[in-house]
């Protein structure tokens, strides 16, 4: 299966969907698409799961504690893919049935998560203010874009940058001890393939990440970035810290022209 093309094919599918009801908040968006639909949107105390789409009750459940806008957000945005794909997806269950039959579910959470990801920043939109994509525009989307998670936005650029580049969120394991952090979500370009990562693991001493840093500062180096493989490439780290979290993309070849990015610095 060309992941590129199924991606294309769920990018296609919220694009038209957007289309047809532009110019409404985001709420409003998901409301008059589930009007559309005729799907219920029901709120409830669930012990794991933000929520998930009964496909035999045409309802969305959202869990009752996922309070946070932009988790709630992308959530319900999530769910409302696997709607979509259920009612109009022809042609990605199609390819989804014929290529991935192995890995059916874990496919379409992905193409969920990018489709999400897509209502609540276009890739027309990204590609409308920036030329580039470095940390500077990590740090613009997160301070623009309110509403979305940082998960999303962190996907959202790795599926837009066009060379090998992994965009990672790292926490403090031990607020107490700095550099001692566990990857919280780590994305890889479309060039890559998928960097899967489990979540909350530890970030080896020698990494990158965990040399000493400043706020918006980058670093040239070697770094053992692919944790499971203990495999180590020469990369150029550029990476920031606010709230206590560690955003980084890791290059593997140093970008070369900033010149027309908006910049925070």
């Amino acid at each position: 299966m060309n992941d590129l093309d199924v991606q294309d094919q769920m990018l296609k599918l919220v694009n038209s969907v957007k289309v047809e009801f532009s110019s409404l908040s985001l709420e409003d968006l998901a409301y008059k698409i589930c009007q559309k639909y005729k799907v219920k949107i029901n709120v409830q105390k669930l012990d794991e799961q933000d929520g998930f789409f009964d496909n035999t009750t045409s309802t969305i459940v959202l869990n009752d504690n996922v309070w946070f806008r932009p988790r709630r957000l992308f959530t319900l945005f999530h769910e409302i893919c696997h709607m979509l794909i259920a009612v109009e997806g022809e042609e990605i269950i199609e390819t989804l049935t014929s290529h991935a039959k192995s890995d059916y579910e874990d496919v379409e959470e992905e193409l969920c998560d990018l489709g999400a990801s897509e209502f609540l920043i276009s890739n027309q939109e990204i590609e409308n203010i920036f030329q580039n994509i470095d940390i500077n525009t990590f740090i613009t989307l997160l301070e623009k874009y309110s509403h979305a998670s940082a998960p999303a936005i962190a996907r959202k650029l790795a599926n837009l940058y066009p060379e090998r580049a992994i965009f990672m969120i790292c926490c403090l394991k031990n607020e107490a001890r700095e550099g001692d952090h566990v990857v919280e979500y780590a994305f890889s370009s479309k060039k890559m393939l998928p960097y899967r990562v489990r979540r909350f693991l530890s970030v080896p001493n020698n990494h990158l990440f965990c040399f000493d840093y400043n706020k918006y500062s980058g670093t040239e180096s070697n770094g053992e970035t692919v944790f499971p493989f203990k495999k180590t490439w020469t990369c150029y780290g550029e990476y920031f810290v606010e709230n206590g979290r560690l955003y980084g993309i890791l290059h593997q070849k140093k970008p070369v022209d900033k010149s027309n990015q908006l910049s925070l610095l």
